[in-house]
């Protein structure tokens, strides 16, 4: 619901040397924070497998 809001706003600036550098690194970082999520998903799976409640 949230991503389909975000993708009906306008960009406060329509510079392309603003806006696409902009967008890689949205991308870049949310790479980056794909990778945490599942790393963190691996360790909480092993956590829970070492002291089952």
């Amino acid at each position: 619901m949230q991503l389909q809001a975000a993708r009906g706003t306008t960009e406060l600036s329509d510079d392309a040397a603003v806006n696409i550098p902009k967008k890689l690194m949205v991308k870049g970082l949310a790479g980056q924070l794909r990778v945490t999520l599942e790393g963190l998903a691996r360790l909480d799976a092993e956590m829970s497998a070492c002291a089952p409640t």
